[in-house]
């Protein structure tokens, strides 16, 4: 029986070409204008599923927009209803074009331009909206990956499976499948916790970036090395990534320090401590703050700073610097400097 797993990897061009979306047109060439009200929104969509800021970044511009020229240009990308009751009365499916919609119908617009595609399915909206996105701005990458887990289930492939992954993202787009390290570390978290993630600039501290994920993660991954029996009793890596958002949403990772460099430093620290140390395990059980394990973090020697970046630093105070507003402490540190430089170019 065919299926995603057995499908065979050829060039890259076929691969893509393999899409369940490759060849579908849409119903008409021409966008048709359709009822404001006909347009459904798919919950399984990541814009409905995250706390996304990409609305927000692109509703000014998109407001401007339509203030300069007077309307949408762009139309929005829809596909016909698989209920065939909703499809009689021709309900639609949107597909891409959220934020135009939304401006459209803050102003008042019974009706807007859309291009149709015939029914699709969830595997086909999932690659449709995966496609579009990769070929504009995409949606932030835990939005990306939450589409993938929807995508994985559909084809019956296993989102913690390595070789499972890499099947699963080879008809999507290059920008999508950049995402394979993050989505196999992605499948280590609680569910409910990966729930909180959204975009790595959201401002809201009880969204976790993907960035800091990343160096979450590398925490869980310095405990089950140095501290396996920790680890266990912690519940192996949902337990552990459950805990650490709940900690990280409780500013145990920000009091007086960026939250990163913290969670960097505690990672630093579980990996000097003693195997199994008590302290760690405290630490974790009791969700104190970062403060506790900071200071056993292994410290960084300052890296010497390149003379070509001195030298542009310099040059640049330089050229702004008045010689009559000069101090004699000033003048005297450049002339040493001069004499210094002079000797080193003989």
């Amino acid at each position: 029986m065919w299926s995603y797993r057995t499908k065979k990897s050829g060039s890259n061009v076929a691969d893509l070409r393999a899409s369940p979306i490759h060849g579908i047109k849409p119903l008409s060439d021409l966008p048709q204008l359709i009822d404001m009200d006909a347009i459904e929104v798919d919950d399984t969509n990541p814009g409905a599923m995250t706390e996304s800021l990409r609305f927000t970044r692109r509703d000014p511009a998109i407001r401007d927009s339509y203030d300069i020229i007077g309307g949408i240009v762009y139309p929005l990308v829809v596909c016909e209803h698989e209920d065939p009751e909703k499809r009689a009365r021709r309900i639609y499916v949107i597909c891409d074009g959220h934020g135009r919609q939304r401006q459209a119908k803050a102003r008042g617009q019974a009706q807007i331009w859309a291009i149709i595609y015939p029914v699709l399915n969830l595997e086909q909206r999932i690659c449709l909206r995966q496609t579009l996105g990769a070929a504009q701005e995409p949606f932030d990458a835990v939005s990306v990956m939450k589409g993938l887990e929807l995508l994985a289930k559909q084809r019956g492939l296993n989102p913690h499976d390595e070789a499972d992954v890499e099947v699963l993202l080879r008809d999507l787009p290059e920008k999508v499948q950049k995402y394979k390290k993050d989505v196999l570390m992605l499948t280590r978290w609680d569910l409910d916790s990966a729930a909180l993630l959204g975009e790595s600039y959201k401002k809201n501290s009880n969204v976790i970036g993907l960035d800091k994920v990343r160096d979450l993660t590398k925490i869980v991954d310095a405990v089950a090395d140095r501290h396996p029996l920790l680890y266990t009793e912690m519940g192996g890596d949902q337990g552990m990534t459950k805990r650490l958002a709940k900690m990280y949403v409780g500013k145990k990772f920000s009091t007086a320090s960026r939250s990163q460099e913290a969670i960097r430093k505690v990672a630093s620290a579980v990996k000097e401590l003693d195997q199994d140390d008590p302290l760690v395990k405290r630490f974790f059980v009791e969700e104190l703050d970062h403060a506790m394990l900071t200071p056993y973090a292994k410290t960084r020697a300052a890296a010497p700073r390149d003379i070509r970046e001195l030298c542009q630093e310099l040059a640049r105070l330089l050229v702004v610097a008045n010689p009559a507003e000069l101090d004699e402490g000033e003048r005297r540190g450049l002339a040493a400097l001069n004499t210094l430089i002079g000797s080193l170019l003989k």
